[in-house]
């Protein structure tokens, strides 16, 4: 046997159903053997950026490990945005690489592929040698579990061509990893929380990863607590009536109100960073803050804590939960009031916003009238861009798995593969994908990767032909805008050519177009929506409000200089 038919065995063994990649002289032998036999399917992408985020939107969607295969060199560094992507969403996932053999230096694709590898973010291991092929590709699955975060294993040429030892069919048993917090850290947060009338708990990933929805409802529960979520553990608390939604920036008028009225908050595996907060704008000096995580450097490495607690945040919630029982049998009202509870009730996004569309869309205006059109049963991957607010903020998801957000490191273009992968490892749901033109041009030759295997996929198009957010950046710092500003490309024609569909929206009602294929799913659709580029998001405004102020103080001294 040799190596690569070993690598092929230890990844069916281990349960793994699905690869993405990209073929190339360096993992040639690879692919091939997991293309001819045929147990586990493979996907082929058209550029390794796109490979990795299929294996990224892969596992997020279904908790799986994701597994990607690319060649040497190029093949390598061609991976790197989506690689440090996955690394910042916490994906358990595992790129399998071809590398120049050490005894070529001259190799016109050499490069240190372990360094550039670390500095993304990754854990890099070689393929040791053909004896100890299966057991690296072994350890680098536990990784990937053990740390949520991407692995890369190495292999040159010389080593995938040499004969590998038999390899046991044992699949692998993931050991619970658990952080317990110290029973008089939790004494301490629960005399806290006993003292506010009105707390919230925002749970963030790290919630999310540690499965604590669900205790999490049930210590709100007893406290009388609100819930809110950061952006990246969006659904976790999908269906509760006390669901207050996404904390910070893209909090909604109604949340932002009621967490700006809390008196504690309680933040599980959340970091608390400069989102979450809104510039620190929802911890005024004075609130009170308990912070649990399991990493005792992240509590107030952003903002200030009252109490911190470190541990993994099913146990402590499960442990503060406890304590509040032993308090008392009964349920705390705290923040759930009638009031409060008809208001969350009856709010609606329409409630905060005017239409202004013109000849083109408001997005606002287009988000809401998808909201109504999906199925509950969808999955939401969200691209980088000004648009992103608005259907991170306005569009439901069924839980947690159900909402994907591809901006992690602040990049565009990644979503696209993100929604293929969770349309594939999820086929009961419908993929959603929204992405901006900009991005959409990054990736384009991708579209073709879903028509390939025919992976029914529904992309958005969020088109204001222009780079949205460098455009309103530019406007608020009074820099000229025509460099943000690009050509209105028809990206249902482009669908089309390739052998998918394609539809154009202008006005929200031509979204009724999109019904017979929302009955029936088949292949890719692309929705090209163009919107006006001339509504705002006030996320945008809030992020750039330092920058704007010092601008015009530099302007204010200048002006001052000129005259005297």
């Amino acid at each position: 046997m040799y190596v690569y038919e070993a690598i092929e065995e230890t990844l069916r063994n281990a349960g793994v159903r699905h690869v993405f990649g990209l073929v190339g002289d360096g993992n040639v032998r690879l692919v091939s053997e997991i293309s001819e036999r045929g147990e586990v399917k493979y996907y082929g992408a058209r550029h390794e950026s796109v490979a990795v985020a299929m294996a990224d939107g892969y596992a997020r969607s279904t908790g799986q490990v994701g597994i990607c295969s690319v060649t040497q060199g190029p093949g390598l560094t061609n991976t790197v945005t989506a690689i440090r992507g996955a690394k910042d969403a916490r994906t358990p996932l595992v790129l399998i690489a071809g590398d120049t053999p050490t005894s070529l230096p001259t190799n016109y694709q050499a490069i240190d592929q372990d360094r550039v590898m670390e500095v993304a973010g990754a854990v890099v291991h070689p393929i040791r040698s053909a004896r100890l092929a299966a057991e690296d590709v072994d350890r680098a699955l536990r990784q990937a579990r053990q740390l949520n975060g991407p692995v890369v294993l190495n292999m040159t040429q010389r080593v995938q061509d040499s004969e590998s030892n038999p390899i046991s069919d044992t699949p692998l048993h993931d050991p619970e990893r658990l952080v317990i917090p110290n029973a008089t850290a939790i004494a301490e947060a629960s005399d806290l929380i006993d003292f506010a009338s009105r707390p919230i708990i925002v749970a963030g990933l790290g919630a999310a990863l540690d499965e604590a929805g669900p205790v999490l409802r049930d210590l709100a529960e007893q406290i009388g607590a609100l819930l809110f979520t950061s952006v990246r553990a969006k659904g976790l608390f999908s269906g509760d009536a006390w669901d207050g939604g996404i904390c910070g920036d893209l909090a909604s008028q109604l949340g932002s109100e009621l967490i700006g009225s809390a008196d504690l908050i309680i933040a599980v595996g959340a970091s608390m960073n400069f989102w979450t907060t809104a510039n620190g704008e929802l911890v005024p000096p004075g609130r009170l803050l308990i912070q649990i995580d399991s990493d005792e450097s992240a509590i107030g490495r952003t903002q200030p804590v009252t109490y911190g607690v470190v541990g993994g945040a099913r146990a402590a919630s499960e442990m503060l939960l406890a304590a509040a029982r032993e308090r008392s049998s009964v349920p705390t009202t705290g923040y759930r009031t009638e009031v409060v509870a008809e208001r969350l009730t009856s709010f609606a996004w329409t409630d905060e916003y005017a239409d202004a569309s013109t000849d083109r869309v408001d997005p606002r205006a287009l988000v809401t009238r998808i909201e109504d059109m999906l199925p509950a049963e969808r999955t939401i991957s969200v691209d980088g861009g000004h648009f992103t607010g608005f259907p991170t903020s306005m569009l439901s998801v069924p839980d947690q798995r159900g909402f994907l957000f591809a901006v992690n490191f602040g990049s565009i273009g990644l979503s696209l593969g993100v929604g293929m992968g969770a349309a594939i490892g999820r086929p009961d749901r419908l993929s959603v994908v929204l992405i901006g033109d900009g991005a959409m041009m990054m990736c384009l030759g991708d579209l073709d990767t879903a028509i390939r295997y025919d992976v029914p996929l529904l992309v958005f198009v969020v088109n204001d032909a222009a780079y949205g957010a460098e455009l309103h950046s530019m406007e608020l710092l009074d820099l000229p805008t025509k460099e943000s500003f690009f050509s209105d490309v028809d990206f249902a024609a482009v669908s089309q050519s390739l052998g998918g569909e394609g539809l154009t929206v202008r006005d929200v009602d031509d979204l009724a177009k999109l019904e017979p294929w929302l009955a029936d799913p088949q292949g890719l659709m692309v929705v090209d929506c163009k919107i006006d580029p001339q509504v705002r998001a006030t996320w945008i405004e809030e992020v750039l409000r330092p920058q704007v102020k010092a601008r015009k103080r530099a302007q204010a001294a200048a002006e001052k200089r000129k005259s005297t």
